[in-house]
C-alpha cells in the first residue's frame, strides 16, 4: 500500500511569512506617509511664496510711480517708514511727471502699506492725503493674511534711490513654526524712479 504524505505549514513558517508581509506593508505605508507629508509641505510653501511674491510685486509696481527727490526736498518727502508697521510712498497720481501738491489739477497722493500685526494682514491704501496722519480714504485692499513680519527700510545716502522690503509669512501665522506650518522670508530692493523735481 502506498502511503500518502500530507504537506502542511508549520507554525514557524507561518510566523516568518506574516513577518515578511508586515515589513513590506509597513515599508509601503511609511513611504506613502512620507510622500504625503512632503507633498503637503511643498504645496503650502509654494502657495505662501506666491502670496509673498504678489505683495512684493505690488509694492514694486506702486513704488515705480514715486515722485520727488529726497535730496532736493526734505527727508521723508517721498518715502516715510514707521518701523515694522507702515511704508508710505508719494506717487505721481496724475501721471504728468511733476510733483503736484497744490492747485486745481489732480494732486499727487500718498499710498500706504500697513502691516496689521493683530490680524497678520498686509493692507494697501491707494489714497492717503498725508503720510504723517492716518488719513487714508476708502477701504484698504488686503494683499495677504499670512504675514508675521514686514520690514521696510530706506537709506538714500548710502544705498542710492532704493527701498528695501523684507516680508515674512507663515502658512498659519497664529500657530508656531513647524514642519507642517512652513515660514518663508522674501526680500526685494525697489528702485525708485529718477523724476523731475519741479
Amino acid at each position: 500500500m502506498l502511503s500518502c504524505r500530507k504537506k502542511s505549514v508549520t507554525l514557524i513558517e507561518l510566523i516568518i511569512a506574516i513577518t515578511i508581509v508586515s515589513v513590506i506593508i509597513l515599508g509601503i505605508n511609511s513611504i506613502s506617509i512620507f510622500s504625503h507629508y512632503h507633498l503637503i509641505s511643498s504645496d503650502r510653501r509654494a502657495k505662501l511664496q506666491n502670496d509673498l511674491s504678489y505683495c512684493l510685486d505690488h509694492i514694486t509696481k506702486e513704488a515705480s510711480k514715486a515722485i520727488g527727490n529726497e535730496a532736493v526736498f526734505t527727508s521723508g518727502s517721498v518715502v516715510r517708514i514707521n518701523p515694522n508697521t507702515t511704508l508710505d510712498i508719494f506717487t505721481d497720481a496724475n501721471g504728468n511727471g511733476m510733483r503736484d501738491i497744490a492747485g486745481s489739477a489732480p494732486k499727487d497722493k500718498w499710498i500706504r502699506y500697513w502691516f496689521d500685526s493683530a490680524n497678520y494682514q498686509l493692507k494697501y491704501y491707494a489714497d492717503c492725503t498725508d503720510a504723517t496722519t492716518p488719513s487714508c480714504a476708502g477701504t484698504p485692499e488686503i494683499l495677504t493674511k499670512k504675514i508675521t513680519a514686514f520690514i521696510p527700510s530706506v537709506d538714500f545716502v548710502t544705498n542710492g534711490n532704493y527701498i528695501d522690503v523684507s516680508i515674512t509669512g507663515r502658512w498659519n501665522p497664529a500657530s508656531a513654526l513647524s514642519p507642517d506650518n512652513p515660514e518663508i522670508t522674501m526680500q526685494a530692493s525697489v528702485n525708485l524712479p529718477s523724476v523731475s523735481t519741479h
